[in-house]
């Protein structure tokens, strides 16, 4: 059975960060560090941090980057890829979206790589986030580089 639980030691956050981005190269990319992580997703220390726990093993986490008042954005979110398909994902979706909602927050957001991107799993991740509610709203072409175009998703969290 899969349980959730908040983080809230930045040691802690990291070393699960680290060995995600170690254990899944197809998504994180095959030399990524921790340092670039943090370069991309900004620090994780006073980020809202949840992992998903089977039995001992910790098998996904998310965290949520807080813009404003009303708007947190999913920074980040892994599943392993041998977990992938059990509904992990959307427990960890579902427990930012009651993080929002008791943060009187209207909309959670995402970020993700369109489909004119050469990475093939990113259409999984996209139809993932679709499934759940999320609606696109913009490609930003240059975001991430070049042949990353960067599809910025919107759900509207009610409370």
């Amino acid at each position: 059975m899969i349980n959730l639980k908040e983080v809230v030691e930045l040691d802690e956050k990291l070393k699960f960060v680290e060995q995600f981005v170690t254990d899944l190269p197809e998504w994180f990319g095959e030399n990524t560090t921790i340092h670039d992580v943090i370069e991309s997703v900004g620090s994780f220390e006073s980020t809202p941090f949840f992992v998903a726990v089977d039995e001992s093993e910790i098998v996904g986490f998310i965290c949520l980057k807080i813009h404003n008042a009303c708007t947190a954005e999913i920074a980040m979110m892994a599943v392993l890829g041998s977990q992938h398909g059990k509904g992990i994902g959307k427990k960890l979706v579902i427990r930012c979206e009651e993080f929002c909602r008791d943060n009187k927050m209207e909309f959670l957001t995402v970020k993700t790589i369109d489909e004119s991107g050469e990475n093939d799993n990113y259409g999984s991740t996209r139809a993932f986030y679709s499934a759940l509610g999320f609606k696109p709203l913009q490609v930003f072409p240059k975001f991430w580089g070049e042949g990353q175009h960067c599809l910025f998703s919107v759900k509207c969290i009610s409370y």
